[in-house]
């Protein structure tokens, strides 16, 4: 069982129109879990597991499923833009 965290909705790194759709905060599941992501069409946009990366490539835009395999623990889920700024 894998209990799951996102850092899109949490304050102060909010980003505009990206969403993790799910799993929720707080959510317990089993791997393999199925990701559900909303992607804004302005920007590249990367997915994270615990502060690593999925795959090298940018999210495509619109709504998109992950599947992915992790293991039992509590673990973090964060998309970030690529291409913005850190110091804003």
């Amino acid at each position: 069982m894998a209990l799951f965290t996102s850092l899109v909705g949490a304050e102060g790194t909010r980003i505009p129109g990206a969403a993790i759709l799910s799993p929720r905060d707080g959510d317990i599941v089993a791997s393999p879990i199925a990701v559900d992501l909303r992607v804004p069409a302005e920007g590249v946009y990367h997915f994270y597991v615990d502060g690593d990366p999925v795959g090298p490539e940018g999210l495509p835009m619109g709504d998109v499923r992950l599947t992915l395999d992790v293991p039992t623990g509590i673990h973090e889920l964060d998309v970030r833009c690529a291409n913005r700024d850190p110091r804003t």
